[in-house]
């Protein structure tokens, strides 16, 4: 795992036009999505700050630029010395905000006997508004419980824009 603000080389990739230019990304036949998306690589928060849309197996660069820019963004996030690597054992759980936390995982053997699961939230969601966050949370939180409870490994992804951009500890 890599926070956007510990990687050396964020400022010059997420400043540099052509991370800001439109990419073509496709989806895998597993993901059953017939359809690509367009955005860039790099956009900003609220408060000007990077966030990054990525995931390195499915671009389709326009251009020779950009296929450049693509292999150097790849190249740096490889060779940071800031990444996290950590074992997750069985009943793990991952909390991750893909906009400023990249992750990915190494390849694993299949255990029969255990399921995986992969839960994506995507949306906007409506921190001020208490209640319905209220509601939302607990609804989760009993979901989590239920995966953990059964010795489920559950990866959470939020994929929205209802938090600011600070790392967890």
């Amino acid at each position: 795992m890599l926070h956007l603000d510990d990687w050396e080389h964020c400022h010059e990739l997420s400043n540099d036009p052509v991370g800001k230019q439109n990419f073509i990304w496709g989806s895998p036949k597993s993901k059953n999505v017939d359809y690509k998306v367009e955005h860039p690589v790099f956009s900003s928060d609220a408060n000007g700050k990077p966030i990054i849309s990525y995931i390195d197996q499915f671009p389709e660069p326009k251009n020779m630029e950009q296929g450049l820019y693509l292999q150097r963004l790849s190249d740096c996030l490889e060779e940071s010395k800031n990444k996290i690597e950590l074992p997750l054992p069985v009943g793990s759980t991952i909390f991750s905000n893909n906009y400023f936390w990249l992750h990915g995982r190494k390849p694993f053997v299949e255990n029969k006997q255990l399921s995986r699961e992969l839960l994506r939230i995507r949306g906007k969601f409506f921190p001020k508004n208490q209640i319905i966050w209220g509601k939302f949370y607990v609804s989760f939180m009993q979901l989590v419980s239920n995966f953990l409870k059964k010795g489920l490994f559950l990866l959470i992804i939020f994929s929205s824009n209802m938090y600011k951009t600070h790392k967890l500890t």
